[in-house]
């Protein structure tokens, strides 16, 4: 359903919703409901909006974050208000974007290693009885690669058979908007999976009439989807009561280890979680409890 303007500075000659803008800029559908979704309980809530300065704008969007929305919601908000102000401009009903050069950040929530999963309680997900026997190999691999190699969601998504070096036990890792490219080492296991699952299960999967090179495909030999990935995860969840399992949690817990039971140095978990900025990854790391009771001792005797 397309979002529909009514006001009194549109020209007569202006068609465009705001929908028809969304599809000129090439967004996926996903994102032009959200967009739409947004900027309708934005006009809602704002009925002079299509006036509004940057500083209205500003204390809208701080309303938000006082409200303590998600993250994601928070920055999609954002980029919905900037768009429907360039639509704005682009139709003619404004000459000024009002807020443009308006970014507000949240403030991330601590981590909190006591809520983050051993590398035992991981391999707990690996025990896991299948109801499809087709489909057994492709979640013990996607389990394995969210456990051992801590891959996001969206990258286990998207991966592709052609990034898989069988030979040498290497996964190639893309680069992202916010992750660097990595190269990752498969386990025998796991190599032993991969093979088993493309040559038998993957073989009997895949729609022949819409072939695709992603690795994981779903019961109808289409690619799986993050809401696959979640159910699988979520079916775990009775083994943790009372914590968040998730595959961001999952990713949290493989980086801390790798940096606090592993003791893998600081630069080599960098390239392994794919961080772009070494300040990410010391995010992960759990302050020495020990030293700094020695340290308080040592220079505030009591």
């Amino acid at each position: 359903m397309e979002t529909k303007l009514v006001t009194s500075n549109a020209p007569q000659n202006s068609k465009m919703s705001f929908t028809t803008y969304l599809h000129s800029l090439h967004h996926t559908p996903k994102s032009i409901i959200s967009y739409e979704f947004i900027i309708k309980r934005y006009l809602t809530e704002n009925p002079n909006a299509n006036d509004y300065g940057y500083l209205e704008v500003f204390n809208y969007i701080k309303k938000i974050i006082l409200g303590q929305y998600e993250r994601k919601s928070f920055s999609l908000l954002q980029a919905g208000i900037k768009k429907y102000y360039n639509f704005l401009i682009k139709t003619g009903i404004r000459e000024t974007h009002p807020c443009n050069s308006l970014f507000l950040k949240q403030r991330r929530a601590p981590l909190i290693h006591q809520d983050l999963f051993s590398t035992n309680e991981l391999a707990l997900l690996l025990r896991r009885q299948e109801r499809y026997k087709i489909l057994k190999l492709r979640n013990r691999i996607i389990i394995s690669l969210l456990i051992f190699q801590g891959l996001t969601l969206a990258e286990l998504i998207r991966l592709k058979i052609k990034n898989l070096n069988l030979e040498a036990g290497t996964l190639h890792v893309a680069k992202s908007r916010t992750l660097n490219h990595r190269v990752m080492y498969l386990s025998p296991k796991q190599q032993d999976w991969i093979i088993q699952y493309i040559k038998r299960d993957r073989a009997q999967l895949i729609n022949s009439k819409s072939p695709t090179q992603l690795l994981l495909l779903n019961k109808l030999g289409q690619p799986i989807s993050s809401d696959v990935v979640q159910y699988l995860i979520e079916t775990f969840r009775i083994i943790f009561p009372g914590r968040k399992l998730s595959a961001a949690t999952i990713r949290q817990s493989v980086i801390a280890n790798w940096l606090n039971i592993c003791k893998i140095p600081l630069d080599q978990v960098q390239l392994l979680a794919g961080h772009k900025c070494m300040s990410t990854t010391l995010k992960y790391r759990k302050e020495d409890m020990k030293k700094q009771v020695e340290l308080m001792n040592k220079y505030f005797p009591i």
